[in-house]
């Protein structure tokens, strides 16, 4: 079997936040009836959100839920 070059990291209707196991970035994944889009996540610096897959914890997933609290807000201005 083949390894899994994303994992899923947080998972809600219509939205998945994958891990990219082998870069650490992070991409929001928003699906809706047959469509469906995935965006790399941005810290608030601009620069894409860098996981360290081994060290990805308790701790560090409450950090990461909050800015992925802000990016779905944004989404969901944006299908407004």
């Amino acid at each position: 079997m083949a390894n899994k070059r994303f994992k899923i990291i947080h998972k809600e209707k219509g939205i998945k936040v994958l891990l990219d196991l082998e870069t650490g970035a992070t991409y929001l994944y928003v699906s809706d009836g047959y469509g469906g889009g995935v965006t790399a996540l941005l810290g608030s610096d601009g620069n894409p959100m860098i996981l360290n897959p081994i060290e990805f914890d308790k701790n560090k997933k409450k950090e990461f839920e909050k800015s992925e609290k802000l990016a779905k807000q944004a989404v969901e201005a944006e299908t407004k």
